[in-house]
């Protein structure tokens, strides 16, 4: 029963108190007695009162300040990120932007038409490397398999497989590849064989005594139809002597970089008419 008495002793004088200062409070009946019983002795009374008053006061005022305050830096902090997504989208615009007034602005090729598609999926070899790209276009969109596949700096490969809507690209890089060139100033011709990803295309059938040089362009030749003429390919990166007498040994850079594409132009040769829109 003691830690009950003890409790019960230490409460009701608060209680008391306390009730004492909100009757106060309302009435002001103890501060009239103040004038009977003497400003001091009321002002010792109830200055604890007044004293935990203002600190429970100044204690809400700042707890409904700090809570506006994180609200506030929240709402803030909510923006910023609003603000940085706007950002990075409108980049991402202005950078596909750019890469599709590239396309836009090659010269037309006599005889071809252009068929603008989009990169969906980077199709990794055996050796986890870039093998061949899949485009959002196939047959439905007109193009048809062995069609070129170029982008704005250059050559990227053909349609190895075109389907209803997506087609599969067979890059320059690829062992099975053979595209026709000539040195854009020396006008030497060859065929630039793909080696595999990441590796060095090489030029073979360069003969001996003609002049190809380091950093030189190479250009599709147009010859066999498959390319049109003038598209870059890649440029020379080493010249020296082969082991067959006839042909100098030639290596070659792609002037495009394969896994960075995200849209390119499909080529190809305009439809007949039929026979019906021929008959008069």
């Amino acid at each position: 029963m003691r830690p009950r008495l003890i409790i019960l002793a230490v409460l009701l004088p608060l209680v008391a108190y306390f009730g004492l200062y909100t009757w106060n409070a309302k009435t002001g009946v103890v501060d009239r007695l103040t004038a009977v019983l003497g400003l001091d002795a009321a002002g010792w009374v109830f200055r604890p009162g007044r004293a935990v008053e203002r600190g429970v006061r100044d204690i809400w005022e700042r707890y409904i300040y700090l809570v506006g305050v994180r609200q506030e830096n929240e709402d803030l902090r909510a923006q910023v990120h609003e603000l940085q997504e706007e950002v990075a989208r409108l980049r991402e615009q202005a950078a596909e932007a750019r890469r599709l007034a590239e396309l836009v602005a090659l010269p037309e090729l006599q005889g071809w038409e252009r068929q603008g598609a989009r990169v969906v999926a980077h199709q990794p070899g055996p050796g986890m490397v870039l093998d061949a790209l899949v485009l959002d276009v196939g047959l439905s969109s007109g193009v048809r398999d062995d069609a070129p596949v170029r982008a704005a700096a250059g050559l990227v490969g053909r349609l190895a497989r075109a389907g209803r809507s997506f087609s599969v690209v067979t890059l320059i890089t690829a062992p099975s590849s053979r595209v026709p060139v000539v040195s854009q100033d020396g006008r030497v011709p060859g065929v630039a064989c793909g080696q595999g990803p990441d590796v060095p295309l090489e030029v073979r059938y360069v003969p001996l005594g003609q002049h190809m040089t380091e950093g030189e362009l190479l250009v599709t030749s147009g010859m066999g139809g498959m390319f049109p003429r003038g598209i870059p390919v890649a440029r020379v990166t080493a010249v020296a002597p082969s082991e067959d007498a006839l042909f100098q040994k030639v290596t070659a850079q792609p002037v495009v970089d394969m896994a960075a594409l995200e849209e390119v132009v499909v080529l190809r040769r305009p439809e007949p008419p039929s026979a019906n829109e021929t008959q008069p």
